[in-house]
């Protein structure tokens, strides 16, 4: 194998595969790309098991050929070379040679045929994405997962289909977030997307999506990433837990977030979350109770009067994620679901269990 490719698209070119290579793993061969020069291109491979990365780029080739050089090394020689240069790699016996001007570099090499083949989507369901799309699913419902949680459903994004578009679902069982699109769903029935899989295809960009019922992939200009779903069943019914009805108050959603800002400060040092959220005569007030106490007023257009404790960091993040100037909060009971309305965005929605009701409070102090 002997071809010449220019630095600069190469290094763009190794970030996805090499980011696939496991420096620490066990297994050597995950440990490198594997590099195939083939007609005119050069192809390139990353795999980590549960996802894998390809890439190609234009090339003179000399010599047909492929073998697997050492990911880490081969990135970070590559990144130093000025971006116009031109690199010419050699494979000659169990080495490769990497030639740059008058810098000449050789590193181990092991065969091609070792590298596991890139994981591969066979039917599915494909759907043309734009970035605007991939914040609304795979960016916007993370304030609703815990990574923490030991359930499969709250590490990934659960995208289905309602009333015929995508829309995609995150929840933590305390927190319930979901965000539409305009993507037309077809016969497209659901899948989780794993959080840090969502992480890498955010890194792609806009593309081709394409999800069976075991992988997703995204096809990008030369760039194809690929990994392995969420096998976990997340609940239907969790539409149930919406709320429609109840006591609502309007607010502008900066002023709220200004006030919890000012609260979690306060409640950072008290090592209290629990915030009291009252409803009535026009206001809406925010207060803690703790080591150290904390009480906003906000002013409000109310239906009637009503009572509800949340975590302050739970709401925080709900109101970041949306985006209109003013918010509904939806509050039914103390017991009962509580939910955040963005009028400008009625298909987005926020869903928050409540915590220990005042009653069971008063008798616990």
């Amino acid at each position: 194998m002997k071809c010449t490719v220019s630095a600069g698209e190469l290094s763009a070119a190794l970030r996805g595969p090499c980011d696939r290579a496991k420096p620490s793993g066990l297994i050597p061969i995950l440990k490198h790309v594997r590099c195939e020069a083939a007609g005119s291109r050069l192809l390139l491979l990353g795999h980590d098991l549960d996802s894998s990365s390809e890439a190609h780029l234009d090339a003179e080739v000399e010599t047909s050929g492929a073998c697997a050089i050492p990911a880490e090394p081969f990135a970070r020689l590559i990144r130093g070379l000025p971006k116009g240069a031109h690199v010419v790699i050699e494979v000659t016996g169990k080495d490769v040679t990497i030639k740059s001007g008058r810098s000449r570099y050789k590193l181990p090499i092991l065969p091609a045929i070792d590298m596991p083949e890139a994981l591969c989507v066979e039917g599915g369901a494909s759907f043309r994405v734009t970035a605007d799309d991939l914040d609304q699913v795979f960016v916007r419902p993370r304030s609703a997962m815990d990574l923490k949680d030991p359930r499969p459903i709250c590490h990934g994004i659960f995208l289905h289909s309602d009333a015929g578009k995508i829309v995609a679902a995150a929840t933590s069982g305390v927190m319930l977030a979901r965000y539409s699109t305009d993507i037309d769903a077809g016969g497209f029935l659901g899948a989780i997307i794993p959080r840090w899989a969502s992480d890498e295809i955010l890194k792609v960009g806009a593309g081709e999506m394409t999800i069976s019922d075991r992988i997703i992939s995204i096809n990008s200009d030369r760039t194809t990433y690929s990994a392995k779903l969420i096998e976990a069943i997340f609940p239907e019914r969790y539409r149930r837990t919406i709320p429609a009805d109840g006591s609502r108050a309007t607010l502008y959603r900066e002023a709220a977030i200004e006030a919890l800002s000012r609260i979690r400060a306060v409640s950072d040092f008290s090592g209290s979350d629990l915030l009291d959220i009252s409803v009535g005569d026009g206001e809406l007030i925010l207060s803690m109770i703790g080591t150290a106490d904390a009480s906003e007023a906000i002013e409000c257009e109310s239906s009637s009067s009503a009572f509800v404790c949340l975590r302050s960091a739970h709401l925080l993040e709900a109101l970041k994620s949306l985006r209109g100037e003013k918010v509904e909060f939806l509050i039914q009971s103390e017991r009962e679901a509580f939910r955040i309305i963005d009028p400008s965005e009625p298909s987005a929605i926020s869903v928050m269990m409540p915590c220990a009701t005042r009653t069971v409070r008063a008798k616990a102090a």
